[in-house]
């Protein structure tokens, strides 16, 4: 579990909560918490309220959207952007 989680020492309480978030499957809720210096409480009313910074995030769509950035070469700005999704990826 340390070596998993020792990178994640410094970084912002949002960011641990992701972390934790992400790790609650392979360990137990309170020893990721008491390790990365978190309250439970904290952690528990974060997923209660939202989780802003992964709410709306989609992976697969990011990974088209990169695609055609830069298949055409930086060129094209939102509108055309979400044209060129449509047409090519439905």
């Amino acid at each position: 579990m340390e070596r998993a989680l020792k990178k994640h020492l410094a970084k912002t309480t949002k960011k641990k909560y992701f972390v934790i978030f992400n790790c609650s499957k392979k360990f137990t809720l309170t020893l990721v918490c008491k390790y990365l210096g978190v309250s439970r409480f904290g952690y528990l009313q974060w997923l209660k309220n939202g989780k802003p910074m992964n709410k709306n995030y989609n992976r697969i769509l990011a990974i088209k959207i990169k695609l055609i950035f830069h298949l055409f070469k930086k060129r094209f700005g939102y509108n055309m952007m979400t044209l060129l999704l449509n047409k090519y990826f439905n």
